[in-house]
């Protein structure tokens, strides 16, 4: 059920919904883009094949194992 206040507001502030579409996984490019441009204190790898490598590429990484839990 489509929500009225939610599908006007684009148009209230002049803007238009767009139809966009992911595959779930993002480039280290963009990851890297990301990073930069947010400055985390802290950066933890989720649902990846390769998080033991992120520590390569990015500062501030935190590695947790399967069903640890983190509070942050």
């Amino acid at each position: 059920e489509r929500n009225p206040d939610m599908a006007a507001f684009p148009s209230k502030h002049g803007g238009e919904w767009n139809i966009i579409h992911t595959s779930g996984h993002a480039w280290l490019e963009d990851l890297q883009w990301l990073a930069e441009k947010i400055q985390p204190t802290m950066l933890v790898p989720i649902h990846s094949l390769h998080g033991d490598k992120f520590s390569k590429y990015f500062a501030n990484v935190v590695r947790i194992r399967d069903k640890e839990e983190m509070i942050i």
